[in-house]
């Protein structure tokens, strides 16, 4: 089989004897397809080394597997997202875990406008990540692009002064605002963090301390520092992954 730059949805239909719409639902696993007609797709897609066109998948309305992330843009050029150690560390952990699922990442060091509203619709975005607060007009129009968003807060210290150490929702920063605006609030606590001798090592907390479906309580997680990263307790990173 001879190769081309680049083989269309409609390239790989006919070299496998299927229709378009069969290899979108092999490509989407929305629809039941026969064993054999999906191993015979699925060879002719690696034969030919066929990666889908995510800009297409957008334009028909297709989950496009892409996450917006958005730093709040606080310096000139590029030295906020390159040069902050927090952001570098927070934007490669989101990129890991994105990629483990098969998502993708697109990055914008920039303020919350309608500029970037319109660039949510015209990509089709799958969900978006802010770091940072924004004006409550931003997320009353985030809501009706029903876009999942994930918003990702500063703590102030007031924790530090309790015995307790685990956050409340009093100590989010503009906290009156994202108790009004979110449908669930999260913290995450790690009791060796505060203290060095202890029994839970490694061991954290996602506090859900509002949700506004279902109910609230603690979900024990592990952290793995080497990865940046928290997992279910079951679950444990492995070198070759």
């Amino acid at each position: 089989m001879t190769m081309r730059e680049r083989y269309t949805i409609r390239d790989v239909a006919a070299l496998a004897g299927v229709s378009n719409a069969t290899v979108s639902y092999v490509l989407s696993g929305k629809k039941k397809i026969s064993e054999e007609t999906r191993q015979r797709v699925l060879r002719v897609i690696e034969e030919v080394g066929f990666v889908p066109d995510l800009n297409a998948r957008g334009l028909s309305g297709k989950d496009t597997k892409l996450i917006g992330i958005v730093i709040p843009q606080t310096e000139p050029g590029s030295r906020l997202m390159f040069h902050n150690t927090f952001y570098s560390e927070l934007l490669g952990s989101i990129e890991f875990a994105t990629r483990r699922k098969g998502y993708h990442v697109l990055i914008s060091a920039t303020d919350m406008t309608q500029d970037y509203l319109n660039l949510i619709k015209e990509r089709n975005l799958a969900g978006v990540i802010i770091v940072g607060t924004y004006e409550s007009r931003f997320w009353a129009q985030l809501k009706k692009l029903e876009v999942p968003v994930v918003c990702l807060s500063q703590l102030s210290r007031a924790n530090e002064k309790r015995e307790d150490k685990r956050p409340m929702l009093s100590d989010l920063r503009d906290s009156g605002a994202i108790e009004q605006d979110a449908d669930i609030v999260m913290f995450l606590y790690r009791e060796d963090y505060y203290k060095e001798e202890t029994e839970n090592r490694n061991i954290a907390e996602c506090i859900v301390a509002k949700n506004r479906h279902g109910e609230t309580g603690k979900v024990p997680l592990r952290w793995t520092p080497e990865y940046t990263a928290f997992s279910t307790v079951e679950l444990r990173f492995d070198e070759d992954e």
